[in-house]
């Protein structure tokens, strides 16, 4: 079971005992700003489901992101395969935005991922709008590939990382 941690922060593989809390952040309309419809419970649940299977398939997914000191749940941050590549992305409860915990679980887990995932790189995708997510995608020093079309929605940046290449 993956483990990782900073001072304020533990992030952890999601659990089935996660999901309905996962549902009400994920339900919170302010976090979806930036993302397509508000998802049903059933839809929340997939979610983190979807992760869960591919921690066993891939050695990867998206991390449960809590509160070191309560345990609390607070939002997650991880990879996922898409069909456009391994997205990496982050959500997290507005409560806790503006305190540069996104990006401290943004640093670790991109950090694991980098040292751990088999892939030639990483692919970030936001919305021109979302400053505050484009903050953390530079900070962390992915590189802007450019503006594509997603679905319904034609002003998505696109990011990757490249992979470090292996030394043998």
């Amino acid at each position: 079971m993956m483990k990782l941690e900073t001072d304020r922060l533990v992030i952890t593989q999601f659990k089935e005992s996660d999901k309905m809390t996962w549902s009400l952040i994920d339900s919170n309309p302010l976090i979806r700003k930036y993302l397509p419809g508000i998802p049903t419970k059933e839809e929340s649940f997939d979610y983190i489901e979807r992760s869960i299977i591919s921690y066993n398939l891939n050695g990867f997914g998206r991390y449960a992101v809590r509160i070191r000191k309560t345990g609390e749940l607070l939002g997650m941050c991880g990879f996922i395969l898409e069909d456009y590549g391994i997205d990496f992305g982050y959500r997290y409860l507005p409560k806790y935005w503006g305190m540069g915990l996104g990006f401290e679980a943004a640093r670790r887990v991109l950090d694991f991922g980098l040292a751990t995932i088999q892939a030639k790189e990483i692919v970030a995708l936001v919305l021109t709008e979302n400053v505050a997510s484009i903050k953390i995608i530079d900070k962390l020093k992915f590189s802007l590939v450019g503006k594509i079309k997603v679905g319904t929605y034609d002003n998505v940046l696109k990011y990757a990382m490249q992979m470090p290449l292996d030394p043998s």
